[in-house]
């Protein structure tokens, strides 16, 4: 005669231990919960923000764990430590996008070229195979630009691979260690495009200067650019999906090109100043002083050793710093769309909605893209593309204008869902490096699993301050 079914059978350790707490939840049990996955995933240190109203929260819960480095007395992760987001920092350039939108001072369908310089020449800003068709601001939040992946690498003057984009000098991956920046952050992003993307011998950048590269010839980006194939693929600007980093790292230049101000700053000013964000910036020169920071690390066999601090020239596409504690106001702010702290309620409608277009102006099928974000809608949930960690931890809520996006970078995994319907958002940070890819999403469903710890009173939330209207270019 068969027993009774092992409803415990076929769960993980991790959910094992979830389901345990969940029915004696005390004030500690989330902070234990949550603890047990970072240790078992081997995550050095993470922080995470999470609100849910379908639970009864009234505020996030904003935790920091583990430690900010390797070394084995580093500080413990608060809820204020900064971190590296990695492709989170998309959604935040593509939001910048949003802004200038806002203000009139683009729209999404203009060309790029319309704020390049016509002394920098049009191929900065046009698919040399197609020098007659517009590359848009659409285009290139949306990964249709045609431009490539990535900034190449290259091999230095004794055939090693080097990375001579980032910076300092030897930091970011021993595969590929940074060479000719000896310092941070890496700045000049217009200058730098124009030396990648033109054949122009007045066109300069200090990134990679004097770098000698296999066969003693000084380093050229332009030519690097076309050894590698070119900077721009061969499909026709609109018709094609390439995620690009390095469209993103230009976006930056663009920004700058249009507002007249430096993109570091702009964003400061129209996104994280009115947040309240006072611990996110694109430099770490720029945070506060006394700011905590993690470390990127790495996870070697089972052994955490610190990558180091670094920074690369597209920073636009990955760079940005930030906190859980600054992550929870930019999820508040996003359960509202973004209005009217950051822009128009009709634009905060367009940032969740289908942005990509094909090259003669329709809408693609099967539109991944707002503005920067990767969109989610209740049909999904039945398809199996979609990862375990949302559809297994996530299909009770509603999906409705959900957004989602995610980082990896050298000792940093980074995750963020936001559903405005369902009142929800959960952002994970961690500085550890692909030892699991998959941790950062791991971590992501056990914060929904967790049992909650008793909910306090809401305190009055911070006024925030008006938005500065940019100088004119």
């Amino acid at each position: 005669m068969n027993g009774p079914p092992n409803i415990l059978a076929g769960l993980t350790k991790t959910a094992l231990l979830l389901l345990v707490l969940a029915f004696s939840a005390r004030a500690d049990d989330f902070d234990d919960a949550i603890s047990a996955v970072v240790s078992g995933l081997k995550v050095r240190g993470g922080a995470i923000a999470y609100f849910d109203s379908t639970k009864g929260m009234t505020d996030p819960l904003v935790r920091g764990y583990g430690r900010v480095s390797s070394g084995l007395r580093s500080a413990p992760v608060t809820p204020d430590t900064t971190f590296m987001l990695a492709s989170i920092s998309k959604v935040f350039t593509a939001s910048a996008v949003a802004v200038l939108v806002d203000l009139g001072v683009i729209s999404l369908d203009d060309d790029i070229c319309d704020v390049v310089p016509k002394e920098y020449g049009r191929s900065m800003c046009r698919n040399p195979r197609y020098p007659n068709d517009s590359v848009t601001w659409r285009m290139m939040i949306t990964h249709r630009s045609s431009l490539a992946r990535n900034i190449p690498d290259a091999r230095d003057r004794f055939g090693d691979w080097i990375n001579p984009s980032y910076g300092p000098s030897g930091g970011y991956s021993p595969d590929a260690p940074a060479a000719g920046n000896p310092t941070c952050p890496l700045e000049g992003v217009v200058d730098f495009y124009h030396a990648l993307l033109t054949d122009d011998n007045d066109a300069s950048t200090e990134v990679g200067a004097g770098l000698k590269l296999m066969g003693g010839k000084e380093l050229n980006w332009y030519d690097l650019g076309n050894s590698n194939g070119g900077m721009w693929k061969r499909y026709r600007p609109g018709s094609g999906y390439e995620y690009s980093n390095l469209a993103y790292g230009y976006l930056a230049g663009l920004i700058e090109l249009a507002s007249g101000q430096s993109f570091p700053e702009f964003c400061s000013e129209q996104i994280f100043q009115p947040l309240g964000m006072s611990r996110t910036a694109w430099f770490r020169d720029d945070l506060p002083g006394g700011t905590l920071e993690a470390v990127p690390v790495e996870n070697r066999k089972g052994r955490f050793k610190d990558v180091g601090h670094y920074c690369y020239i597209d920073y636009a596409s990955g760079e940005l710093r930030t906190s859980a504690r600054d992550l929870a106001r930019w999820g508040n702010a996003m359960l509202r769309y973004g209005s009217p702290a950051l822009w128009s309620s009709a634009i905060g409608r367009e940032v969740v909605a289908c942005q990509e277009r094909t090259s003669n102006g329709g809408q693609v099928n099967n539109c991944e893209h707002g503005y920067g974000w990767i969109l989610l809608d209740n049909s999904m949930k039945k398809s199996g593309s979609v990862d375990g960690w949302l559809k297994n931890g996530f299909s009770s809520y509603d999906w409705t204008d959900g957004i989602w996006h995610d980082g990896a970078e050298s000792g940093s995994q980074t995750n963020l869902i936001i559903l405005p319907k369902a009142g929800l958002y959960v952002a994970v940070v961690t500085n550890t490096d692909y030892n699991s890819e998959r941790a950062a999403y791991q971590l992501t469903r056990a914060v929904v699993e967790a049992p909650l710890p008793p909910l306090g009173p809401t305190p009055a939330p911070p006024t925030a301050a008006p938005k500065p209207t940019p100088a004119p270019p």
